[in-house]
């Protein structure tokens, strides 16, 4: 009996053994990208299995030697454990057997992700494209081409175009593997390596980009014919860093009988210099802007099956919003400012005011977000275009040759020639590499002109603007101005200057506008509004917002903007009141009071003693007033247009600020000293549209909302 308990003791110590140099050899084998077969596998799970009997079998041994507690022999059951031993015992042998022989074979590289046989979407078989198309499959199968090159326009197609490559390489066999990957502005390595080992079905477990590269190189080079597609080149890129085994060597019998590795590059780019000159491409193919008729049919395409019939309502959709499918508000455009230049531009019929203006955009960026023709921005107020479609916005906008858009160093050298703009009614120049202006711009029909130049103290002629009499909506963005031209004061049609991050030591001449009807000077560095701005009647928004600089608004100013019906304050003027070294007063918050349209306003006052009974009105639909001394501007997340920011302990709030708090759906309150129960004290009604609320400072406060004797209404319905 205990020559049996050690012979199976023995044996089952080598199977343990086994299992651990089995177990080594399948991390081994996952270290390097592989995956061992299934008889592997199965091995492993027979070997867990006995090596469990066999420690069940030795208990059972020790309780066989004895009977009667354990103190007789047991003779049937040492003949029992006999015969079980000897079955356990020739298990284990073949399994050590089969073990012995598990070699490099009994591993595998993991077949990579097929690229899919159905056409890329969005990609369109237009004739420029195909021809395009089918030049680089040509180029994959010569013999004489490795590194081939596509570069044109950002939203051309390059993307879709290497994508549809890939797909028919794949179809026709070209390739063992085929792999894609994003390198974008700001090239990771460890983060393309890791795209391209997923497309392979690899493991990379390199710490290191060197040692990632190792491990990528080492699996491709098992492979003899390789397409590697890296998308949106930008600068140089270290190929051999990657791991790309890169090697001019044609797919042909070298002296030895063997097939030499053959990796073929598809690169894509904005830029040719880079495919050319820094990654040494063999044959480049550029992808250009569609032609008119692919275009059109592209924009059909998008916008639905009903775009013939829905067309007349498009184009005028288009129409009244030229400044932004043109282009001229860029990516992540404004919802704001689109309204801005719509009320400049009289665009927008039956509307009398500006709440209803904004809505009107709302309804038309929405419209043409639902048809695919604009996309979300960075949140509910912005918007953004995809760059086809933008191209197809600014072909239909610039079809009568009336919308000129030059941003960046593109600049055609007739841009200001004599009578070369007569006939544009919209003219855009966004950092346009251009060294200076003419003395006039010769533009009797313009509407809209924005500028903003990469040098921001370029100067602008005084006599500029003499021939633009018909001016509507004007943008000048981070520029350095002593004063603005002297000419802007015969613009007698401009209804919007917008005059956005600059430097302004003089504004006085914006008074002479008497037309304007939106006055945006956000962000400026100007420290007084001067008493001509008073002459502004028409005026009905006023944007002074960010305006850090700002310490002085002359009294009777505002009050004497009779048809201001929005006001913007915040991060800007607050010394309402105040002298200036005590010899000046500014302008006070009474005068608010005299702006019976006063629809928006977004303030700051520090000093509660300064605020007039019943200072805002009803007729607030859009706020951000902050009131007390502890408010930063930027904490808040702004997620509505109703803000409010109190600190309740510091005045007795009046019947202005109660109907403030009723419909206020932002709600921020500080230093809350007094208060018991907040709901009751504060808004008997409960809140009915509050959906935020934050309260620091409260250390004496009990309740929110005591619940036990709160029976009047249910409170903060929408929180």
């Amino acid at each position: 009996m205990a020559e049996v308990a050690t012979v199976a003791a023995t044996a089952a110590g080598k199977l343990k053994a086994e299992k651990e140099r089995v177990l080594q050899f399948r991390d081994d084998a996952d270290r390097c990208g592989k995956e061992v077969t299934l008889r592997v596998n199965n091995w492993l799970t027979s070997s867990d299995k006995y090596i469990g009997e066999m420690e069940k079998f030795e208990s059972d041994t020790d309780n066989a030697k004895k009977c009667f507690a354990r103190v007789c022999p047991n003779p049937k059951g040492r003949f029992q454990i006999s015969k079980k031993a000897e079955e356990y015992l020739e298990a284990i042998a073949q399994l050590l057997e089969e073990a012995a022989r598990f070699k490099i074979p009994d591993s595998y590289f993991p077949p990579s992700q097929k690229i899919s046989a159905t056409p890329v979407q969005g990609y369109e078989d237009f004739g420029t494209r195909t021809s395009i198309l089918n030049g680089i499959m040509e180029a994959l199968r010569s013999a004489s081409v490795d590194k081939i090159g596509v570069y044109g326009m950002p939203g051309v197609g390059k993307t879709i175009l290497a994508q549809e490559v890939a797909r028919q390489a794949e179809e026709a066999q070209l390739f063992d593997s085929i792999v894609m990957a994003s390198v974008n502005k700001n090239p990771e390595l460890k983060r393309i390596q890791g795209e391209i080992a997923d497309k392979l079905g690899l493991q990379l477990h390199g710490e290191t980009e060197f040692g990632r590269a190792c491990q990528l190189k080492a699996y491709l080079k098992q492979k003899k014919r390789i397409l590697v597609i890296l998308d949106d080149i930008w600068t140089r890129l270290e190929l051999d860093k990657l791991g790309i085994p890169f090697e001019v060597k044609k797919n042909e019998a070298s002296s030895t009988g063997e097939e030499q590795l053959q990796c073929k590059i598809l690169f894509t780019s904005r830029f040719l210099n880079v495919l050319s000159s820094d990654m040494r491409t063999h044959k480049d193919f550029e992808v250009g802007r569609l032609q008119d008729e692919e275009a059109w049919e592209l924009f059909k395409k998008i916008a639905g099956n009903e775009i013939e019939k829905e067309f007349s309502c498009m184009e005028g959709c288009f129409a009244r919003t030229k400044k932004a499918l043109s282009n001229l508000l860029g990516h992540n455009a404004s919802i704001e400012d689109l309204m801005k230049y719509g009320i400049g531009l009289d665009l927008f019929h039956n509307v009398m005011t500006t709440g209803e203006a904004r809505d009107k955009v709302l309804t038309l960026v929405s419209n043409l977000k639902s048809s695919s023709l604009l996309l979300n921005g960075c949140d509910d107020i912005h918007f953004d275009m995809h760059d086809i479609v933008r191209d197809v916005a600014i072909s239909i906008a610039s079809r009568d040759h009336h919308v000129l858009s030059l941003t960046d160093d593109y600049v055609p050298r007739e841009w200001s020639e004599r009578g070369a703009l007569e006939g544009f009614k919209w003219i855009s120049l966004q950092y346009a590499n251009i060294s200076e202006l003419p003395d006039e711009l010769e533009c009797p029909q313009l509407t809209l002109f924005c500028f903003c130049s990469k040098d921001p103290f370029m100067k602008i002629p005084g006599s500029f603007f003499q021939r633009t009499e018909e001016l509507r909506v004007l943008n000048f963005s981070k520029m350095h101005f002593s004063s603005l031209p002297s000419s802007i004061c015969l613009i007698k049609s401009l209804h919007t200057l917008h005059v956005n991050e600059c430097v302004l030591e003089d504004i006085g001449i914006i008074g002479k506008l008497m037309s304007l009807k939106v006055l945006s000077l956000s962000g400026c560095d100007i420290e007084e509004l001067p008493m001509e701005i008073r002459q502004l009647t028409q005026l009905k928004l006023l944007d002074l917002s960010d305006c850090a600089k700002l310490k002085v608004i002359r009294p009777h100013v505002l009050a004497s903007l009779s048809r201001l019906e929005e006001l913007y304050l915040g991060n800007s003027f607050n010394q309402w009141g105040i002298g200036e070294n005590g010899s000046q007063r500014n302008a006070s918050l009474a005068e608010l009071k005299d702006l019976h349209n006063l629809a928006a306003l977004d303030v700051h006052v520090c000093d509660v003693q300064l605020i007039p009974e019943d200072l805002f009105s009803e007729r607030l639909n859009r706020y951000k007033i902050f009131i007390g001394e502890v408010w930063n501007h930027w904490d808040s997340s702004f997620k509505s247009s109703k803000i409010l920011k109190l600190e309740p302990n510091s005045f007795n709030y009046d019947h202005s600020i109660g109907m403030l708090l009723k419909k206020t759906e932002e709600l921020h309150l500080k230093e809350l000293t007094g208060f018991k129960n907040l709901v009751y004290e504060l808004d008997a009604e409960g809140f009915q549209k509050l959906k935020y609320l934050c309260i620091q400072n409260a250390a004496e406060v009990q309740h929110i909302i005591n619940s036990v004797k709160w029976v009047l209404c249910h409170a903060f319905p929408v929180l």
